[in-house]
């Protein structure tokens, strides 16, 4: 399947250049740089470049049989052409992640009848992150291939959460239940999690940045980008949601983990610690 995709990708790619250079030969008159180029008053949007490449590359090279396009952490850019030479930028970053694990565990309450039955404990774990950038940039080059440099500031909110749901009911009557160990607490645990809110953050910054863009078709190009950035970030208290059985009752209690932190970062990173340093991008023009 994947080499017939190849072909036909191929092909599509064949037939497309050869419809261009007989059409600019016998019907149309060829193309000039400026028919390229975004102009004055234009609008681009475009997406990280980057997932794409990944999913074409290793479905081309049969490297990962699961080959799949992961687009959870991903930008949307945004820009105004003040000038053919200027443009302000916008962008939204989001990183939305929802990671499910289920495990088979021992059913108490059915044990001494059935010693093979089961129940399932789930962990969630959730990562909801959200950035939003605005910026002015600049151009300069020859033909197609153009310089960009620029000024950005940035926010960015991240509220990573883990929840918990267990098979076998904690109670008086079973204060010790079969569980999954899935953070250290045990198999047999006398208290257990229900929900871990991991330190949600708040992050400002600014920074310059400069890179490349290439107009391999008319209004459309494929660029990257690095950057050097400062930002300042504040990070939530961190609790968790535990329960357990005190003096013959069932209890749930919330309890305090780490205080408010603040950190100050000076690097080339973009928004969460988990972008890539380097950004590839491709802008449609309109």
């Amino acid at each position: 399947m994947k080499q017939f995709i190849y072909i036909l990708f191929l092909s599509c790619v064949s037939l497309m250049a050869f419809s261009q250079e007989e059409s600019t030969t016998d019907e149309k008159p060829v193309l000039s740089d400026d028919d390229y180029l975004p102009a004055s008053g234009d609008i681009a949007i475009g997406v990280d470049a980057l997932p794409y490449i990944e999913f074409l590359g290793n479905m081309f090279s049969g490297h990962d049989a699961r080959n799949m396009l992961f687009l959870g952490s991903s930008t949307i850019y945004g820009k105004y052409f003040l000038s053919s030479d200027a443009a302000i930028r916008g962008e939204l970053y989001i990183n939305q992640r929802v990671n499910t694990d289920v495990a088979y565990v021992q059913d108490d309450a059915n044990f001494n009848t059935n010693p093979r039955a089961e129940v399932e404990d789930m962990r969630t774990i959730r990562n909801n992150g959200v950035g939003v950038g605005l910026g002015y940039q600049q151009y300069r080059g020859y033909n197609k291939l153009r310089g960009t440099y620029g000024v950005v500031a940035s926010y960015f909110l991240n509220k990573p959460m883990i929840e918990y749901q267990w098979g076998n009911e904690m109670s008086p009557s079973n204060t010790n239940p079969s569980s999954t160990n899935w953070y250290g607490a045990g198999s047999n645990p006398s208290d257990r999690n229900l929900e871990v809110k991991d330190g949600g953050s708040q992050t400002i910054g600014a920074g310059v940045f400069a890179g490349v863009e290439y107009f391999f078709l008319p209004k459309i190009c494929i660029g990257g980008e690095l950057g050097l950035y400062y930002s300042y970030t504040i990070y939530d208290q961190e609790y968790y949601k535990y329960q357990t059985v005190e003096e013959g009752a069932y209890q749930e209690y919330d309890q305090a983990d780490e205080p408010e932190e603040s950190l100050s970062n000076l690097s080339t990173r973009v928004y969460d610690q988990d972008n890539v340093a380097g950004r590839l991008y491709l802008l449609f023009h309109f």
